[in-house]
């Protein structure tokens, strides 16, 4: 796996993979940005969320489970002082589909 970023303007970076697809991280122009994508940080949190979210997509579809829907959502905590880590993320996971049950979801983020 690669990813090289570059710097794009005084604080927006685009990050690009080998599979040439592109994310731009930028602040806002209060902290000398131009706004142009999400934080660093919030595209940290992006990247959780889609990564727990595939397993658990691909946990229920092994499992046989009708799933027609999915939502997680993260809620996260940074320190206040640098370096500004997240101290806390707390995930939340929404699913839906036919005859699908909480516990089977549950198992499945679980596993993520």
């Amino acid at each position: 796996m690669l990813v090289q970023t570059r710097w794009a303007a005084p604080m927006r970076f685009d990050a690009a993979t080998e599979d040439n697809h592109v994310v731009v991280m930028d602040v806002a122009s209060d902290k000398g940005g131009t706004n142009a994508g999400p934080t660093p940080m919030q595209t940290v949190l992006s990247a959780l969320t889609a990564c727990s979210g595939m397993d658990v997509a691909g946990i229920l579809r092994k499992m046989r489970v009708p799933l027609e829907g999915l939502f997680v959502t993260a809620e996260a905590e940074r320190a206040t002082e640098h370096p500004k880590v997240f101290t806390r993320i707390r995930l939340r996971y929404e699913a839906w589909g036919a005859g699908l049950q909480a516990d089977q979801v549950r198992r499945a983020v679980a596993l993520s």
